[in-house]
């Protein structure tokens, strides 16, 4: 049921990769479980060999599912090897035929890959704290239930009929149960908060280059302005030189690789406390702490250089690209809309005295703008 209904919930989108991993690590212990269950009826070497291997492998997928949750390759040594383990613990006989020992080795097992299921949940980011903490802690808890049935299997072996009579062994049975019931829960909790992570993320970013559209960055950019306001701001309104003619001549997809690619670079040099956005087709606008104006207009002259140094194909050569900035420094009460007008005109000077340049807005330069227009 476990793995059915986690399989239902990963099916009409198919993106989550760890969901669909972990549907699967359940329903792979379906036929271990039946073939546990018909010991006695069948030879050993199904209902205990085959029966546990295919739990192990069960919990090596579930372990793929967690490694894929973060971000992370999935290791096949790591999926198969509880399988592999316990197949060649079957070949010992002085351990086989010790029902004592059997259970230690497949508890043991268990414990580790739970401690490593949690451990592999524990150093995600980027998603619920709260959901994550439930999964580190049942996946640890089972870890430390798995120890402990080893340590009764160990000391007792396994029972030799049904009801079982000890009540420790009832309980570390009890628990694994339990982490699957409330490890699908969470899992579609975080199946929908995954879902609407990305509904959000596609309503706030260009499709296109990843930066954030222009409602989302006038909605952070202002957000910043007004929360704190001893922090200083450089507002930069960046546009590509000559974009057009990269269209026109070299056509739109070349133009669309310029931008995916001055946006990246762009994003890679500025710090996680900016606010970069597209606010038209090759216009971008950054939003970014500075200590003076000084230290905006290096930042500018940096992308300037940057950019003067990209160029795309075209079947003349490659061609050169350039970028012209304006600079604008935020005041205690300046708001957002004021900031980009102001960046607007130094962004005009920049284009009107030769492009591939910063300028910086000052009363001088307002002036000069305000006769030229």
């Amino acid at each position: 049921m476990a793995g059915a209904t986690l399989l239902l919930v990963w099916l009409p989108s198919r993106t989550q990769a760890w969901l669909r991993s972990w549907a699967i690590s359940f329903l792979v212990r379906v036929p271990g479980f039946l073939l546990l269950a018909m010991r006695g009826d069948i030879p050993d070497r199904i209902s205990i060999d085959l029966a546990n291997a295919l739990l192990m492998l069960g919990v090596g997928i579930g372990h793929a599912g967690a490694r894929q949750f973060g971000d992370r390759p999935v290791l096949p040594p790591a999926v198969v090897a509880p399988m592999i383990v316990w197949l060649a613990a079957c070949q010992v006989p002085a351990l086989y035929e010790d029902s004592g020992m059997r259970v230690f080795v497949q508890a043991i097992l268990l414990a580790a890959y739970g401690a490593l299921i949690a451990w592999e949940f524990w150093r995600c980011s980027g998603e619920s704290r709260l959901l994550r903490g439930l999964l580190v802690t049942i996946f640890a808890l089972n870890a430390v239930t798995q120890a402990l049935r080893g340590w009764f299997g160990l000391v007792n072996g396994l029972p030799a009929s049904l009801p079982i009579p000890d009540d420790g062994l009832v309980l570390t049975l009890s628990v694994p149960m339990l982490v699957a019931l409330v490890g699908v829960l969470i899992g579609i909790a975080l199946h929908r908060d995954q879902v609407m992570r990305g509904l959000r993320r596609e309503a706030d970013i260009d499709y296109l280059t990843g930066a954030l559209n222009r409602r989302s960055f006038e909605l952070h950019a202002g957000q910043a302005l007004r929360q704190s306001s001893s922090v200083r701001r450089a507002f930069l309104l960046l546009d590509l030189d000559h974009f057009k003619a990269v269209n026109d001549t070299l056509g739109h997809d070349a133009g669309d690789r310029v931008l995916v690619d001055f946006s990246r670079e762009v994003r890679s040099r500025v710090g996680a406390g900016a606010c970069f956005g597209r606010i038209g087709g090759d216009e971008f606008a950054l939003l970014v702490p500075v200590s003076d104006a000084l230290a905006a207009e290096r930042l500018a002259e940096d992308l300037c250089r940057l950019v003067s140094g990209m160029t795309v194909a075209s079947p003349d050569g490659d061609w050169p690209l350039s970028v012209s900035i304006g600079i604008a420094m935020a005041g205690p009460a300046d708001d957002l809309e004021q900031l980009m007008r102001w960046a607007d005109r130094a962004l005009y000077a920049a284009k009107a005295a030769g492009r591939s340049r910063v300028e910086h807005l000052t009363p001088a330069l307002v002036a000069a703008v305000a006769a030229q227009i």
